[in-house]
């Protein structure tokens, strides 16, 4: 066999394989998560073929099952193929005085975990998730930018 022709079936063989790894990197699903402080609380979100879930764990047991994220709008769905832009995260220990009530000062101490999500097809809309996680409790809420 010439050199030129081992060269092409390398690149070949070459080529098919990164053809292989992109598509097993593609199928893998990615997992962004956030714990609490003291980490009692833990939220992840995971993106699988498109489809954006949720995930909480409490002292590492489940407590709210993988639950679909997304919206059914006017002008269409917007809950499916879905991709990861992007993740930043942070972590917050301040107190707040209120005016009234049982204690003046309250402690406001939370991680938290923004995950940036855009369509990959249809009008490719962007969508962000924040969950903010607290020992005691956490919530989430949905970013439109």
């Amino acid at each position: 066999m010439s050199s030129t022709a081992v060269r092409a079936v390398f690149a070949h063989m070459l080529g098919l394989a990164l053809i292989g790894w992109s598509t097993l990197v593609q199928a893998t699903p990615q997992v962004a998560s956030v714990e609490s402080p003291g980490k009692v609380l833990k939220v992840s979100l995971l993106l699988d073929g498109g489809t954006a879930r949720y995930r909480v764990e409490r002292l590492g047991d489940t407590v709210v099952e993988d639950s679909k994220l997304g919206f059914a709008l006017r002008d269409g769905r917007l809950d499916r193929d879905f991709a990861l832009l992007g993740q930043q995260r942070r972590s917050v220990d301040d107190t707040w005085e209120q005016p009234w009530g049982e204690r003046r000062l309250t402690r406001d101490h939370f991680n938290e975990l923004t995950v940036q999500l855009t369509e990959t097809t249809g009008r490719k809309r962007r969508l962000d998730v924040v969950f903010r996680v607290y020992d005691d409790g956490l919530g989430f809420r949905y970013v439109f930018p």
